[in-house]
């Protein structure tokens, strides 16, 4: 199981992240008329790396994340890139009290994997989206044989689109659409694999 905590200081340098945090913003982009008078969350937003590449299209963000160190990188990263109205808090929708600020738009990116309880974390950041709010969330496509991961790994090992539709639509989203915006590519068995990622985006209400 990753230490997130440990690895906060060195999570932007690899450079295969990089890269995955740009497609992804891209295919945000592409998806979503994004407006910089929108309030934005990402969740489990790690050091917002992503949140960063998107920074020109969006207004204030806040960045969220259930680890101490993430948090503390990020509020470093926020600082370092002189971006004004943003800021980094901890969280964790699971345990923590619903924050009381409502946003227009939800992003994630990696972070549904580690959580258990996935429909209830959609029903949370559904009840933290205004009316017609819109979220676009990423995440690892089923990975049958669970390669992606290290063995011992204990969060989901990814997931079926049309589950994660009936979740979306049991939250009380709508005008739910998906893509591919990127592939990781591991290591197993001594081969190259890819992994394909799917964006998620859909609209509260809709």
């Amino acid at each position: 199981m990753t230490d997130f905590d440990a690895e906060a200081r060195t999570w932007d340098d690899k450079p295969d992240r990089l890269e995955r945090s740009r497609a992804v913003a891209d295919a945000i982009r592409a998806a979503i008329p994004l407006r910089r008078d929108w309030l934005t969350l990402e969740y489990g937003a790690g050091t917002g790396q992503l949140s960063r590449e998107l920074a020109d299209d969006l207004g204030p963000v806040t960045l969220a994340d259930a680890s101490a160190g993430m948090t503390e990188v990020a509020a470093e990263r926020i600082v370092q890139s002189g971006l004004v109205g943003w800021r980094a808090i901890q969280l964790d929708l699971m345990h923590d009290p619903l924050p009381t600020q409502r946003y227009d738009l939800v992003l994630s990116l990696m972070a549904m994997h580690h959580v258990d309880d996935v429909p209830r974390l959609l029903t949370a950041l559904a009840e933290l989206l205004v009316a017609d709010g819109s979220i676009a969330l990423v995440d690892l496509d089923a990975d049958r044989e669970g390669a992606f991961h290290e063995p011992g790994f204990t969060g989901h090992h990814g997931f079926d689109r049309a589950v994660v539709e009936q979740w979306l639509a049991d939250a009380g989203f709508g005008a739910i659409r998906f893509a591919t915006p990127y592939q990781v590519v591991k290591e197993v068995n001594g081969q190259p694999r890819a992994f394909p990622l799917f964006l998620a985006v859909a609209r509260r209400g809709a």
